[in-house]
């Protein structure tokens, strides 16, 4: 699904309700519609959610804000989530101490690893 110039969501279901959301370009104050209804959509459905941020060039203060939602919103629904993506997202993640607070992993198949362990039992697929 392409949102604009600079954002393109790529939503992948995988097996067990585990849904990876792929995002590709500048997560900015522009780019937090789309996204934010994306992750909203996914989280009512998913039994695990992982974002996947590797192809993200920029990573603005919005984007900080959304995954600080994101992670509550997760929490509430005792949903198992993660995100990766590369030095763009990672760097604002650590300078602002939100790398130890957050599931956050260098690779996408850690994440996806990570998530798939936490899903309940009978889950499988």
């Amino acid at each position: 699904m392409d949102d604009g110039p600079n954002l393109d969501i790529r939503v992948e279901p995988r097996p067990a309700g585990l849904v990876v959301a792929h995002v590709a370009g500048d997560v900015d104050i522009i780019a937090i519609p789309p996204l934010r209804h994306c992750v909203d959509e996914q989280l009512g459905s998913a039994s695990a959610f992982v974002l996947d941020l590797t192809d993200v060039g920029f990573f603005g203060a919005a984007g900080l804000s959304l995954l600080v939602g994101l992670s509550a919103q997760a929490g509430e629904r005792e949903l198992p989530w993660a995100l990766t993506g590369g030095r763009p997202v990672l760097r604002p993640l650590e300078v602002t101490g939100l790398d130890r607070s957050l599931p956050v992993f260098a690779e996408l198949g850690d994440a996806v690893a990570a998530v798939v362990v936490r899903l309940p039992v009978g889950a499988g697929g």
